[in-house]
């Protein structure tokens, strides 16, 4: 099975507020199995080294759905990554996150293909 992570994008960055303190990133994957917890982590790793005040959660798609954070944080969707294009889809993902206060965010929850 391929692996796929949701990524979203919420607080103050996001809502284009004048001061923002940090960039919040939630990083949703499938299961807590070892691949698919391996990805996320590879992937949080590339965040926090790309986003200047990255501040990236990981959570489950069980945990997500057991806590609501989605909803409770009013998070938005900036797109999918599979690990079949994870290079050019972490890539298109930082895209969105610049440009998110320049161009507004709209919420982009689909698969990015590279």
């Amino acid at each position: 099975m391929i692996e796929e992570l949701e990524i979203y994008g919420f607080g103050s960055y996001f809502l284009c507020q004048p001061e923002y303190h940090d960039v919040d990133l939630l990083i949703v994957h499938r299961s807590d199995d070892p691949k698919s917890c391996l990805f996320a982590i590879q992937c949080k790793q590339y965040f926090i080294s790309n986003v200047a005040g990255g501040d990236v959660t990981i959570l489950s798609q069980h945990e997500e759905q057991q806590i609501s954070f989605i909803a409770k944080s009013g998070a938005r969707c900036l797109g999918k990554v599979d690990e079949s294009c994870r290079e050019g889809g972490l890539r298109e993902i930082l895209r969105r996150v610049s440009e998110a206060r320049t161009h507004g965010f709209v919420d982009q929850c689909y698969q990015i293909k590279t």
